[in-house]
């Protein structure tokens, strides 16, 4: 049985991740995190997991908004492709 993924508030998002709502909203229209549902706009943790991410490329490692982009997209493919994999495995 799959459960499914805990869902979050954006307030309660935000505190998790000490972060404004503007600078989460901000990473919505730069399409770094798609809320599970967008007119609500809630999250889940693998949503507060990028959040973080986000927040470490930028503080920590002072990365630009035009290498997120690409890094978050290696990531994306990365995970497909480990989807892939397992799912190969499987037959």
């Amino acid at each position: 049985m799959t459960s499914l993924p805990l869902r979050r508030s954006l307030q309660e998002v935000c505190e998790i991740c000490g972060v404004s709502v503007k600078t989460v909203r901000g990473f919505i229209e730069s399409e770094w995190i798609v809320p599970l549902d967008p007119d609500a706009q809630m999250l889940d943790e693998e949503d507060i997991a990028r959040i973080k991410l986000i927040l470490e490329m930028k503080n920590d490692f002072e990365v630009n908004d035009q290498s997120i982009d690409i890094i978050l997209h290696l990531i994306d493919r990365i995970h497909v492709l480990n989807l892939h994999l397992k799912h190969s495995y499987k037959d």
